[in-house]
């Protein structure tokens, strides 16, 4: 007997009441990041990702299991100026996928419905990142992939 297991995922935008779930994810990603030195304040973080709920230049994406309803993906970005210009730009600010979920469709689910909020504000760019130096490589291939170019870099250094 064979069994298959599909993942059937509901992507949609996070609400107030996902904040816990929220904050566990996030606890995760702490954990298995670069930030994992760094302490985490709940109480900071429940106010970031309750701000970003209900801003309306802000988007707070979600991937949800359909059977368990945990929540198994983030994405938070926001529509911002640039510093030199009135011209609007969108910002991913946390891209977070569980581990045991990573090799599934979820990532390109977040990506594409932020591409299309983001076109939506009619912003002149759209920018990806990622300083948490969870799986790099494997973002910049897939970054790359989807037509975006590499321009800068970051340094860190601990104090």
């Amino acid at each position: 007997m064979i069994t298959v297991r599909i993942w059937q995922i509901i992507l949609q935008e996070a609400k107030i009441f996902d904040v816990n779930q929220l904050i566990d994810l996030c606890i995760e990603m702490h954990e298995e990041g670069s930030y994992a030195n760094i302490s985490l304040d709940k109480k900071k973080l429940q106010r970031y990702l309750i701000k970003n709920i209900n801003n309306n230049n802000s988007l707070v994406l979600i991937l949800k299991n359909k059977v368990s309803t945990d929540i198994e993906g983030l994405l938070v970005a926001e529509i911002v100026e640039y510093f030199f210009s009135l011209e609007l730009l969108a910002i991913d600010s946390l891209f977070f996928i569980r581990k045991e979920k990573r090799k599934t469709i979820g990532a390109m689910k977040l990506l594409k419905a932020y591409f299309e909020w983001a076109k939506s504000h009619n912003v002149t760019e759209i920018t990806l990142s990622s300083t948490n130096g969870v799986e790099v490589e494997k973002l910049e291939k897939m970054y790359a992939k989807l037509g975006f170019n590499k321009v800068g870099f970051m340094y860190k250094k601990g104090v």
